[in-house]
């Protein structure tokens, strides 16, 4: 018969499980919902680190809720505030990319060149 590992080592397996679920849902739903054109000019930063934290902290948060008594807990809600403060920051940095995101464009004016010129006669 197999000895089967401690119950702490499953369960990093499946807080590793729940970062990945977490990073990839946030991959998924983020340009739905605020719009591909807005990440598409965003700063690789924001991309990069909001996601990371917020599947940190939802990973963070399942932790403490299985290692408490009861689900809530101060842990937990300490998770949660921050869950929820990421998630306003990936809504203002979103919005922030709305508002500007006519700022590089310029009015495009063509140039006269010479080829122009021949054919417009």
């Amino acid at each position: 018969m197999e000895k089967l590992p401690p119950a702490s080592s499953i369960l990093r397996v499946l807080y590793v499980c729940v970062f990945w679920l977490v990073l990839l849902t946030v991959h998924v739903v983020w340009p739905q919902a605020g719009g591909q054109t807005h990440l598409d000019i965003m700063a690789w930063p924001w991309k990069l680190f909001l996601p990371l934290a917020l599947a940190f902290s939802v990973a963070g948060m399942t932790a403490a809720a299985a290692e408490g008594e009861s689900f809530w807990n101060g842990k937990v809600l300490k998770w949660l505030v921050v869950i929820v403060a990421l998630a306003l920051a990936i809504a203002v940095v979103t919005y922030y990319y709305h508002l500007h995101e006519n700022d590089n464009l310029e009015e495009a004016v063509p140039e006269e060149t010479a080829f122009t010129r021949i054919i417009s006669g």
